[in-house]
């Protein structure tokens, strides 16, 4: 019996969860996984999510790469994103865009 959980991934629990439809278990381990969500690690998050059906951890990594996306670009889980998911890098592109274009109407600036 596991009476300490601190030694347990929550990445492998996430995948544990899904494997064998563990819905409770994986929706709390995807909040948790939101928590953790920075930009060294958005586009590994967003990799996970996106494989594992995950949509709110998949809303909220892209969310992440398009406040951060200076930084979420020089991490090693970009280039892997880069070279492995183009359809998924169109997805983080987008998401990209509509926050670009939502900060310049807050801001009041026209679009072009």
């Amino acid at each position: 019996q596991i009476q300490d959980f601190s030694s347990v991934s929550g990445v492998d629990l996430f995948k544990a969860a899904d494997r064998y439809r563990l819905e409770d278990l994986k929706h709390m381990c995807e909040e948790e996984l939101i928590e953790r969500v920075d930009a060294s690690n958005a586009a590994d998050i967003l990799s996970l999510a996106h494989k594992y059906n995950a949509q709110p951890l998949k809303s909220f990594s892209l969310a992440m790469i398009s406040r951060n996306v200076e930084e979420v670009m020089r991490s090693p889980g970009w280039k892997e994103l880069i070279q492995s998911d183009q359809s998924l890098l169109m997805e983080a592109f987008d998401s990209l865009a509509r926050y670009n274009t939502e900060l310049k109407n807050k801001l009041g600036q026209p679009q072009n």
